[in-house]
This record gives C-alpha cells, sequence and structure tokens, in this order.
C-alpha cells in the first residue's frame, strides 16, 4: 500500500510508546531525531489483521493530519479513496489544482478525472499484468492534459528505495553487532 505522509502528528510520542510497549516495533525511519510521521502511519496499519482495519485504526489514533496543515496553509481538502462514487470523484479531482494518488489502483485517475493546469503527483504503485509496475494515473491519458506529472515508475518511488537501502544497511550492521555511524 501506499502512504501520504502526514506531516504532523501531535501525539507521536504516545504512539511510539504504545507501540515499543506492546512489543510491534520495527525499523522505523528518523528525521531530525524524531521517527517519521509515514513510518508511524504504516506501524499502525500493520497492528490490524488487514489494510482496511489498520487504516481505520490509525486515523482513530493519530493526532494530526496533513489535510490539517495544508487547510492552514489556505488550501481546500477533498479526500477520496477506492470506494468513492465514481462521479463524485470525478467532480472532486476536475476541481483541484493539485492531485496526490496514492491508492495502489492501476489507472485510477483517467482523463475524465483531469483538466489543463493542474499537478498530478502519483504515488500509487501496483504490478500490471505485463510484469511491469504502474501508477495510479493512466499516464499516457493524463500527461497530455495537466502542467505536471510525476511518473511511475521514476517519480517519487526514489526517495522509497533510498529509504529502503537505509534500512537493509542498518538491520545488516546490526547483526553484526556495529552500530550505525
Amino acid at each position: 500500500y501506499a502512504i501520504t505522509t502526514v506531516s504532523k502528528i501531535n501525539n507521536m510520542e504516545e504512539l511510539s510508546k504504545k507501540l515499543f510497549d506492546n512489543g510491534h516495533s520495527h525499523f522505523l525511519e528518523m528525521s531530525g531525531g524524531d521517527i517519521n510521521a509515514t513510518e508511524m502511519i504504516a506501524a499502525l496499519i500493520n497492528q490490524k489483521g488487514n489494510l482496511i482495519e489498520g487504516m481505520q485504526y490509525a486515523l482513530e489514533e493519530v493526532e494530526g493530519s496533513v489535510s490539517i496543515l495544508l487547510m492552514n496553509q489556505g488550501a481546500t481538502v477533498s479526500v477520496c479513496n477506492i470506494f468513492t462514487d465514481p462521479a463524485r470523484m470525478t467532480e472532486l479531482c476536475q476541481g483541484a489544482d493539485v492531485i496526490i494518488s496514492a491508492a495502489g489502483k492501476a489507472g485510477l485517475i483517467g482523463r475524465e478525472h483531469v483538466r489543463p493546469g493542474q499537478v498530478v503527483v502519483d504515488v500509487g504503485v501496483s504490478p500490471g499484468a505485463d510484469g511491469k509496475l504502474h501508477g495510479d494515473v493512466a499516464f499516457d491519458e493524463v500527461e497530455p492534459v495537466v502542467a505536471a506529472l510525476t511518473p511511475v515508475p521514476g517519480g517519487v518511488g526514489a526517495v522509497t528505495s533510498t529509504v529502503l537501502a537505509a534500512h537493509t544497511v542498518e538491520a545488516a550492521l546490526r547483526t553484526q553487532g556495529l552500530a550505525l555511524e
């Protein structure tokens, strides 16, 4: 699954303590001495038996939201998911200046969802029948219309790959009793 970073989690310390006290910890990415918000959301989602329950749990536990941060900067924010009525999703997407899609469903956002001048950030990744990775956005349909569109692969995934590589190195060092410096 893909996660949009929840830039501000007001109860991060409480959530961290709860995870570690219950023995549910893994390598959590650090940023500025704090656990990365995206990693915290992933850890919370993984506490439940399936993705839907996990997402609901994370929504219930987290105090803070990227939506609130954007609204504090004057943005109007609408949130959709794969269960949103298709006509409503089209209406909301067409009205947006920026679309950030992180559903993990290939082709979710097509030509009918966009208009000229928009910026579209495709974070979703799913494997296709052709064996290749595909984003949520139908790139060939959407790219000629919008002002900017991140590709999949080759867009925001580089950050994910970098974090994964850092975790792998840290795990290898820890298994050898070495400290990460």
